[in-house]
């Protein structure tokens, strides 16, 4: 008998879902201002992911985030990059940004856990991930500018 009570605790156990492993991981905080052609500059809070456990994790197991707030990946060097949103919950616009800050390529509403990777088109440094809507919202498109101390950005 307390071998069949083993096995069904031991079943039973099996069957809990495991929890994400969503150990906190601190992001310094900034601000960039993106240069716009069709209106004035506009100012947002971003959480800075500089190292590759930051880049991994970027806004994974999060649910929310403020409409003037969003993730600047530095991946120091020019090169082709691809993104996803595996354990992505929230739908995302992503602004791939070459070495002089300036917006290349926008991917608007990504798929919440898509493992599909968006690549990029062409060697870029950065990418800022917003809530999605936030091109059309703010009125972002390729070509604005954006000004942080990661980007070789001309006065």
């Amino acid at each position: 008998m307390k071998t069949v009570l083993f096995a069904v605790l031991l079943l039973a156990a099996a069957c809990i879902p495991e929890k994400p492993k969503t150990a906190e991981i601190a992001f310094e905080k900034g601000n960039i201002e993106i240069s716009r052609a069709a209106a004035a500059p506009l100012k947002i809070n971003v959480e800075l992911a500089q190292t590759d456990a930051q880049r991994e994790r970027g806004l994974m197991y999060r649910t929310e985030m403020a409409d003037d707030a969003g993730m600047l990946f530095d991946f120091k060097t020019p090169r082709r990059i691809g993104m996803w949103m595996a354990n992505t919950a929230m739908s995302l616009d992503m602004f791939f940004i070459d070495s002089k800050g300036v917006i290349r390529q926008i991917a608007e509403y990504t798929v919440p856990f898509s493992r599909d990777v968006i690549l990029s088109e062409g060697d870029m440094l950065g990418v800022l991930e917003m809530k999605a809507g936030s091109a059309q919202r703010f009125g972002i498109s390729e070509g604005d500018i954006v000004r942080h101390a990661v980007f070789d950005v001309e006065k």
